[in-house]
């Protein structure tokens, strides 16, 4: 069985569901996997689509993220003097509020997230929607897609999931989880492909002291603690897409610093917009494009 996980990333103010940018994203790869002679993506009905950091029903305790950036803005709002009748004030103040704006209700979601119990709690939300579409028990090979930070999380999860180095059966229970069932899920799901885009993981890799340490050492690391390293139920070996572009000013490659998979960069150069490049990947032709064309990549033999 093949299942597909869709993890949305920072959350813009006043957001609703993902539903829309999901099913553009499931739909115009569909139609151009079937023009490579693949397999269509499964309805979204069929798949893992995940909600999180504002209030939806299935939001969870990360809804309160998004209250606790809109006390805050109101706060800031009212702290605000309105005073700018200096040269430099009319110049620079139609682009400063945007910014606090981007700060406020994107950087945040991130900053959020990469505390430990943000982390925690939002890797939660998404394992319970896992668990409530896949059976642990059940060999399963996943295509995982992360955008933005919804690719922190997906990284993140997945290294807890496949590198042994998540908490003990004790810890996992206070977090309210059943470690029989994280141990089924090792043992029995594999990662067929990890699709990321629109990703900062390589600019935020130093929020671990270890890999900090790796890489002043120019190491690189191992994805197959991503589980990136063990082959599928069919005998394919896994495939890492990671899709950027340079006007997208959180995106990143990652093959320069991972190993030990089968990791391709993409890019489609699919927007010349600094503000619209990062939420433009869902919807983009030349993203679909670009991602089935390499969708059945294989690591070449050895001769």
């Amino acid at each position: 069985m093949e299942r597909v996980v869709y993890i949305h990333g920072v959350v813009p103010q006043g957001a609703v569901d993902h539903t829309t940018s999901y099913r553009a994203f499931r739909d115009g790869l569909t139609t151009r996997l079937v023009d490579e002679g693949h397999e269509p993506l499964p309805p979204l009905a069929d798949s893992v689509t995940v909600e999180w950091g504002f209030p939806h029903p299935l939001a969870g305790d990360t809804a309160s993220l998004a209250r606790a950036q809109e006390v805050i803005t109101r706060r800031v709002d009212t702290a605000t003097p309105s005073d700018r009748t200096s040269f430099s004030g009319l110049l620079f103040a139609p682009a400063i509020e945007p910014v606090r704006g981007l700060i406020q209700h994107t950087w945040a979601d991130i900053v959020h997230y990469v505390s430990e119990k943000g982390k925690a709690r939002i890797r939660n939300v998404v394992w319970g929607r896992m668990l409530a579409l896949i059976d642990p028990h059940e060999p399963t090979d996943l295509t995982v897609i992360g955008h933005s930070a919804g690719s922190l999380i997906a990284i993140d999860l997945l290294f807890w999931l496949f590198s042994h180095q998540r908490e003990d059966p004790a810890e996992v229970r206070e977090m309210g989880l059943d470690p029989d069932e994280v141990e089924a899920a090792h043992t029995n799901w594999r990662i067929r492909r990890l699709v990321t885009f629109g990703s900062p993981i390589a600019a935020l890799l130093i929020r671990s002291t270890a890999v900090t340490d790796i890489l002043a050492d120019d190491g690189t690391l191992d994805a197959g603690d991503l589980g990136l390293g063990t082959r599928c139920h069919d005998g394919a070996m896994p495939l890492w897409l990671n899709v950027w572009d340079r006007h997208d000013v959180l995106a990143y490659p990652v093959e320069p610093f991972y190993t030990g998979a089968e990791i391709h960069d993409l890019y489609p150069d699919h927007s010349d917009s600094l503000l619209g490049s990062h939420e433009a990947y869902w919807h983009a032709d030349r993203v679909h494009r670009a991602l089935a064309a390499a969708w059945g990549r294989q690591p070449i033999p050895l001769t």
